[in-house]
């Protein structure tokens, strides 16, 4: 099986279109896209380049490393 679509939204509020998609899964690499994603759709943070930096420097070498979640 083939990855069917990749959208590049240059910004634009990402949880009302994947409501309408309903993709299997949604990767992003900030949280601000990811946390309102999350509530409708499996998300993942892809944890990587300049806005996730600190991020990263905040992870154990074991990967346990889980953000919270805000309610």
């Amino acid at each position: 099986m083939d990855a069917a679509e990749l959208f590049l939204m240059g910004g634009i509020e990402k949880k009302r279109v994947l409501q309408v998609l309903r993709p299997h899964i949604f990767f992003d690499d900030q949280l601000t896209h990811l946390e309102p994603a999350a509530q409708d759709v499996p998300s993942v943070l892809i944890p990587f380049g300049v806005a996730n930096a600190a991020l990263l420097e905040n992870i154990p070498p074991d990967g346990s490393y889980s953000p919270e979640v805000k309610e």
